[in-house]
C-alpha cells in the first residue's frame, strides 16, 4: 500500500477498504468505525524497505453511542540523513454512524503538513486540508452473511497543500476511489480484495489458533510502466493475541527495490 499505517494493513496488501475492522478503518474507510463497537488504540512504526523511509502511525477510536463513533489518526513519513530531511504529517478526525445493521457510512477531515530542510534551514513549510467519505454495506442474509462491501472516495477534489512563504500551491494526494469486498470463506479464515485508481490488492488471514493470526497479500499496478520486468509486491506477516492486546508484524518485498 501506498501508506503503511498498521503492520496488518502491510501483511494484507492494503485490502482494508471492506474488512474495516481495525483501528486503522479511521484512515481507510471512516465507515468501519461504529462497527467496532469497542474503544481501540493502535501504534505502528515501519522502515520501508530499509531505505531510511520511517513511517510512524496512532489511531483512537472512540464509540460515542451504539451507532456513532469517532476516530482521531496520526500518519508521519519521514525521510533524512546529515544534511537533508523531509517529513509529511497528516492528522484526521472521523466520524462514522451506522444507518442500518447492514449499512454504515463515515466522513473523515484531514490536515496535512510537509516540512524540508536543508543543513538545519527551511526549504519548504507547506499545509492544507483534505477529506473522505466512505460506506461499509454488510448483509445479513444467509445468501451473503459472510461477504462485506467497502467504498471510499478519498483526498475529495485532491488533497493541496499550500506553501506558507511563497503561497504556492500542489497537489500532495490525488482523489482516489477504492472500492473493496471481503469474504469470511471459513471460520477462521478471512479474503479481501480491493481495486483503486492505479492498483489491485489481495490479502488472505488465517488463525490457526485463537492467539496466533497469519496474512498474505499481494498489489500490483494496472498499468506498470512498459520497461518494468517485476511488477507484482508482496507481503507477509502474522499478530499474536493476548487478553485484548494484539502484536502484529509484516515484511514487505518490493518488486524494484532491492530491499
Amino acid at each position: 500500500p501506498s501508506f503503511a499505517t498498521t503492520a496488518r494493513s502491510i501483511a494484507l496488501g492494503g485490502t482494508m477498504t471492506s474488512m474495516a475492522d481495525d483501528a486503522s478503518t479511521a484512515f481507510w474507510n471512516p465507515s468501519g468505525l461504529p462497527l467496532l463497537q469497542r474503544q481501540e488504540v493502535a501504534f505502528s512504526y515501519a522502515d520501508r524497505f530499509g531505505l531510511g523511509i520511517k513511517s510512524s502511525y496512532a489511531a483512537y477510536v472512540f464509540p460515542m453511542f451504539e451507532r456513532h463513533a469517532i476516530g482521531l489518526t496520526w500518519l508521519r513519513e519521514s525521510f533524512g540523513d546529515d544534511e537533508l530531511t523531509d517529513a509529511f504529517n497528516l492528522v484526521s478526525l472521523s466520524y462514522g454512524f451506522q444507518l442500518h445493521r447492514a449499512l454504515s457510512v463515515g466522513i473523515g477531515l484531514k490536515t496535512a503538513f510537509q516540512s524540508i530542510d536543508l543543513d538545519g534551514e527551511s526549504l519548504r513549510s507547506a499545509s492544507g486540508t483534505g477529506a473522505d467519505v466512505g460506506i461499509v454495506f454488510a448483509p445479513k442474509g444467509s445468501g451473503f452473511g459472510r461477504f462485506k462491501f467497502g467504498l471510499t472516495l478519498q483526498d475529495i477534489g485532491g488533497t493541496k497543500l499550500t506553501d506558507n512563504t511563497t503561497q504556492f500551491e500542489e497537489e500532495i494526494l490525488e482523489q482516489t476511489v477504492r472500492g473493496g469486498i471481503s469474504a469470511q470463506v471459513h471460520q477462521d479464515f478471512t479474503l479481501g480484495v480491493d481495486i483503486d485508481n492505479n492498483d489491485l490488492h489481495v490479502g488472505a488471514e488465517y488463525q490457526p489458533l485463537a492467539a496466533l493470526v497469519l496474512r498474505g497479500g499481494l498489489n500490483r499496478p494496472f498499468d506498470p510502466p512498459s520497461d518494468a520486468d517485476k511488477t507484482l509486491a508482496f507481503a507477509l506477516g502474522f499478530g499474536l493475541k493476548w487478553s485484548s492486546a494484539q502484536l502484529d508484524y509484516a515484511f514487505e518485498h518490493h518488486p524494484v527495490l532491492p530491499a
